[in-house]
C-alpha cells in the first residue's frame, strides 16, 4: 500500500485541482475581500493556492502516527438515491479485531504531516476513485486552512469545548427549544415509518458494501504479510 503522500507525488496536478474544485467549488459569496476580482480570477486565485498547497504536502516530511491508518473506498446511496462512492479512514489494528464493526475516523483535526503518512487501501475502488479520494484529503487536510497554524488554533477550541462538556455547560434539546420558542412539529406517523424504512434500507446497503470493502482489505493484508 501506498502512502497519501506518495500518492500525491504520483498523480497528475492540473487533473487533480480539476477534480478538487468540481467537488468543493468555490463559494463567492464567502469572499468578501476579493469583491473587486472577476469570477474567473477567482478562480485563477484558488488554484494557484491550491496548487502550492500540494506542492507543499508532496514534500512535508511525514509524521507517524500511534495507529497505522488507511484509507477505503466504498459505495453508499447518495442524495439522488443512486449508489456513489464515498471514503473512511479506519485503523488497520482495530481491523483485526473489530472486523467489520471497525469504526471511520474524522481526521480534519489531524495535522497535515500525519494525513501525509496515512495509507490507501490497495483495493480496486479505491484505486478507480483515487482522484476524489486525494480532493476529499485536500479539502480534509485544509479545512482549518492551508497553514498548519489552523489545525492548532481549532484543536485548542475543541479542547475548550469538551471541557465546557465535560462541566454541564450545555443545554438540552428541550432547553434549546424553549430559550427560542421553537415548537416541536406534529408527527406523522405513518410518514415516519415510511421515511425510516427508506433511511434502514440505505444503512443496510451502506453496511453490506462497506463490509465488502473491508474483507478485501483483510484478505490483502493478510497476503502482504
Amino acid at each position: 500500500m501506498k502512502s497519501v503522500q506518495k500518492w500525491l507525488k504520483k498523480l497528475k496536478t492540473e487533473r487533480l485541482i480539476k477534480e478538487y474544485f468540481y467537488k468543493y467549488p468555490i463559494n463567492l459569496a464567502d469572499l468578501d475581500k476579493v469583491q473587486s476580482l472577476s469570477v474567473a480570477q477567482v478562480r485563477e486565485l484558488g488554484e494557484e493556492r491550491l496548487r502550492k498547497f500540494i506542492k507543499k504536502l508532496r514534500h512535508i516530511k511525514p509524521k507517524q502516527t500511534e495507529h497505522k491508518a488507511v484509507f477505503i473506498a466504498h459505495k453508499y446511496i447518495g442524495e439522488d438515491d443512486f449508489p456513489e462512492v464515498c471514503f473512511d479512514l479506519i485503523h488497520i489494528d482495530e481491523l483485526g479485531k473489530d472486523g467489520a464493526e471497525v469504526p471511520g475516523y474524522a481526521y480534519e483535526y489531524c495535522k497535515q504531516a500525519e494525513i501525509m503518512g496515512f495509507l490507501v487501501a490497495d483495493l480496486e475502488l479505491t484505486r478507480e476513485n483515487i482522484y476524489p479520494l486525494m480532493a476529499e484529503i485536500l479539502y480534509e487536510a485544509s479545512f482549518f486552512g492551508y497553514d498548519s497554524k489552523g489545525v492548532k488554533k481549532a484543536n485548542k477550541r475543541l479542547k475548550k469545548a469538551i471541557k465546557e462538556v465535560e462541566e454541564g455547560k450545555v443545554i438540552t434539546d428541550d432547553e434549546f427549544r424553549a430559550k427560542f420558542g421553537i415548537k416541536e412539529k406534529e408527527r406523522d406517523e405513518r410518514a415516519d415509518e415510511l421515511s425510516n424504512a427508506v433511511i434502514k434500507a440505505k444503512f443496510e446497503y451502506l453496511k453490506y458494501m462497506r463490509d465488502k470493502e473491508l474483507e478485501l482489505l483483510k484478505a490483502s493484508l493478510v497476503q502482504s504479510e
